[in-house]
């Protein structure tokens, strides 16, 4: 809020008409918004001279739904659901990870990390200077 008055100015957030604890200051953000928190939000802004209200700011909280799953395909030739390994979950084609300066016919499992994805986890490909194998179906 962009106030000016003879200082020193004071500031009272409120969301639909009640104060808001410890939101005394010309502005606060709001991180991770909830529902609960959606509403009609202004400030008074008070000094020796006398108060004023803000106009009211209307937040809406819009949830989305989760995403959905979608299920294998009918025919697929392989799946990798990135749960922790890196198995084919309908075939024989593990993924497998060739390191700097190895033999390309020394494969191992794929040394990854994995990262949260929009649906449990996901692969993390942060590896410098490694090759990635997929065998042929």
């Amino acid at each position: 809020m962009l106030a000016s008055g003879t200082p020193p100015l004071s500031y009272q957030w409120y969301l639909n008409g009640n104060a808001l604890e410890s939101r005394t200051n010309a502005a606060f953000t709001l991180i991770n918004l909830q529902s609960n928190q959606a509403g009609a939000y202004f400030v008074a802004i008070t000094n020796l001279s006398g108060s004023i209200i803000s106009s009211t700011a209307q937040l809406a909280v819009i949830t989305l739904s989760p995403p959905v799953c979608i299920p294998i395909a009918t025919g697929a030739v392989a799946w990798w659901r990135a749960e922790s390994n890196t198995f084919d979950t309908v075939g024989t084609s593990d993924l497998f990870a060739v390191g700097p300066n190895s033999n390309p016919f020394d494969l191992r499992p794929f040394e990854t990390s994995f990262a949260a994805g929009k649906v449990g986890t996901a692969f993390w490909f942060a590896i410098d200077d490694w090759s990635f194998y997929l065998p042929s179906f």
